[in-house]
Order: C-alpha cells, then sequence, then structure tokens
C-alpha cells in the first residue's frame, strides 16, 4: 500500500486556499487507493468541522494552535511516518525548510521517498533573495522527484540550470468541475474577479482596464481580507483611475462554497489579472483560472506562460499585461461564440481533481514498483 504524508502545516480552515487545494486533491487521491495523512492547526471548532467534513478518509492530525502545541504536532507526524507500516511511503514538502526533518526521517527509513511541490514562493532565491541561485539548486536536487504545478515552472527551472530533475512530474491544480459549471452567464457587462489581492496579482489591471471601457460595464469583486485595509486599497485604485463609484461592487470575502452562487453566476465576463513578476509570468498554478473555465463564462487572462502553457486561444482570450489591450480583450470576449465556450469547458476537465489524481496516483505507482 502507498502512503503519503504531506509535511506542511496547514491552516485548518476553508477560509485558506491552500488547505482546500490540499485536502480536495488528497480526498481525490483517497479514491484511487491511496492513504494520505496531513497536520495543521485550528483556531475554531466549527472551521475545523467543516475541514474534516470535507476530508474524508484522510488521516487529519490536528491541535489547538499554540506554540507548545505546534512542537508536539510536528513530533507526533514525525512518529508516525517513522512507524508507518506502509510498504511504499512519500514524503511531500512544499518549502525547502521542511528538509531537514525529511533527512532526518530517512536515516529510520532509508527507502522513504521525498516529493517536493513547487508553488509560487519555490524560486525563492529569484523571489526573496534570502539563498543563492547555487544553493538553491544544491537543495532542489536533494528530493526523489519534483512536483511542478505548471509546465512554466519545469520551464523555468531548465532555463535557469539547464537540466530537468531527474524525476518529476506536473500536475496543475484542481477543479470541482460540476459545481463551477452550474454558473449563469448574463450578457449584462458584469465583470468578475475572485481572489486575493496580493501585489503578484495585479489587481491595479483591472481598474486601469476598466477605465478604458464605457460606463456600461461595472466591476465586481470578490475577495481580499473584508478588512479596512482591502477596502482601502480598492478606493484608492478607484480614485486613481477616475472610475465613478457606482461601477465596482466590492463583496468582500465570501466562502468558497458560496462563490458559485454569490460572486460567479450572472457574470458576463471573467477576469485573470496577473503582474510582471516570477510568481506571475512561471511560478503560479492559477486554481481560479480552472474554476472560471468549469464555468460557461468567457474567460480573459494575462498572457504569460503560467497560463498560455496550460490553456489556448482557441478557449480563452489572453492578452498582453497592459490595460488597453486587457480592456480589447473583454470586448471581444463579450461577443464570445458558442464554440469557443464549449472548447473551454471540455478543456476544464483536464483539470479535475478525479483526472489530477488519476495521474498523481500513476506516477506514484511508476515510482514504488522501480524501487
Amino acid at each position: 500500500m502507498i502512503r503519503i504524508f504531506y509535511h506542511h502545516p496547514l491552516s485548518l480552515n476553508f477560509r485558506s486556499a491552500q488547505t482546500i487545494q490540499v485536502i480536495r486533491d488528497y480526498r481525490a487521491l483517497l479514491e484511487q487507493g491511496i492513504q494520505t495523512t496531513v497536520y495543521g492547526f485550528y483556531e475554531d471548532k466549527d472551521h475545523l468541522l467543516e475541514v474534516e467534513e470535507n476530508a474524508g478518509g484522510i488521516n487529519t492530525l490536528r491541535l489547538r494552535d499554540n506554540a507548545v502545541n505546534r512542537a508536539l504536532l510536528k513530533l507526533w507526524f514525525f512518529l508516525q511516518l517513522i512507524f508507518c507500516n506502509s510498504s511504499q511511503t512519500f514524503v511531500v514538502t512544499r518549502t525547502t525548510k521542511k528538509f531537514s526533518l525529511v533527512s532526518l526521517a530517512k536515516l529510520f527509513r532509508p527507502k522513504l521517498q521525498h516529493l517536493h511541490e513547487m508553488h509560487e514562493e519555490s524560486f525563492d532565491y529569484l523571489i526573496k533573495k534570502k539563498t543563492s541561485k547555487d544553493k538553491f539548486l544544491k537543495l532542489i536536487q536533494r528530493p526523489d522527484h519534483i512536483l511542478f504545478t505548471n509546465e512554466s515552472q519545469k520551464a523555468l527551472y531548465e532555463s535557469e540550470f539547464g537540466c530537468t530533475p531527474a524525476s518529476y512530474v506536473i500536475l496543475p491544480n484542481g477543479v470541482e468541475v460540476e459545481r463551477f459549471r452550474n454558473a449563469l452567464y448574463a450578457d449584462n457587462h458584469v465583470l468578475t474577479y475572485l481572489g486575493q489581492f496580493n501585489p503578484w496579482k495585479n489587481v491595479e489591471l483591472l481598474f486601469a482596464a476598466l477605465s478604458h471601457l464605457d460606463g456600461n460595464f461595472t466591476l465586481r469583486i470578490a475577495g481580499g481580507k473584508s478588512d479596512e485595509a482591502s477596502q482601502q486599497y480598492l478606493e484608492n485604485l478607484r480614485n486613481k483611475y477616475a472610475i465613478a463609484a457606482d461601477r465596482v461592487d466590492y463583496m468582500g470575502y465570501i466562502p468558497n462554497a458560496e462563490v458559485v452562487d454569490r460572486v460567479l453566476n450572472h457574470s458576463n465576463v471573467l477576469l485573470l489579472p496577473l503582474g510582471e513578476n516570477i510568481q506571475s509570468q512561471y511560478l503560479t498554478s492559477p486554481m481560479k483560472l480552472f474554476e472560471y473555465m468549469a464555468t460557461r463564462i468567457p474567460v480573459v487572462a494575462v498572457d504569460f506562460p503560467s497560463v498560455s502553457l496550460l490553456v489556448s486561444e482557441q478557449e480563452i482570450y489572453l492578452s498582453p499585461c497592459n490595460p488597453a489591450a486587457f480592456a480589447n480583450a473583454i470586448m471581444a470576449a463579450v461577443a464570445t461564440p458558442e464554440e469557443k465556450l464549449d472548447a473551454m469547458n471540455k478543456a476544464s476537465h483536464r483539470f479535475s481533481y478525479t483526472a489530477r489524481s488519476k495521474r498523481f496516483s500513476e506516477f506514484l505507482r511508476n515510482q514504488s514498483s522501480s524501487v
């Protein structure tokens, strides 16, 4: 039997996009006969209950969040990893900070296989400058396998180091196709953005593009933290681009289970802005893109490798990262032909949790059989 230990502490509530993604990924993998252990911390029992209800048979180690419990939970996770009786065991990391515990575990279990996931912060020497390129390369060669969550990450790896990892798999993030397909299209000039306001996501592009469109177009935004800082951030952008107040509808944070009914429904075009930075161009595996594609609502996204290596112009509208071009793409998307929506919706099935779990389980079984 194959078992995975996910070595990254989760915030056990469904306000965390990372937690939602991990729980749904590994629940789908459970349906392929592969067991997973995750661990994390909770502050609210109701939030924890929601996570547990969605986790199904995933083994979830959890403690209330405080300094002492953080040390205890790490020890609990390590002991389960060491004494697991599975014939084939993988430990998954998503930051290089976790490599030291994996190295220690391998002293007790030499056949333990280490799989490292690449994400938005993975190439830290390009982002935070906390390490050198040479040091990063030495670290990233330590895992037995690399999991790229986008073809663009692999392209960047090859460009930076002139090689590919000895063993790797490319698995973009997943989407609940059946849930998002229920979103209703409306010919109403409502442009919708769903997501966070991180600087690299370039929410400013939405306001800049809106200033190039006539007053019939309005912008619906759901995300951020529903706090004063998020509201002020959007208000500053509205003022900067002289957008009338009645053209922007900020809904605040909307729970994931409600985004189809409350946010995506009755949209004319769904928007994915990205900034001119390494995370946006190469490192992200944009979950929102896949959610958008599962609807039958036209999608406009910035034309970076992180998007264009996943989807094509036959499926969504790709735009350069400048306001006028993005506005032109929105105008084109308003009149999207049915065949393009059909192609987009069909393409979304490539990124379903079921499709992802099948590819993941096949990769894991191939590695297990070669040990």
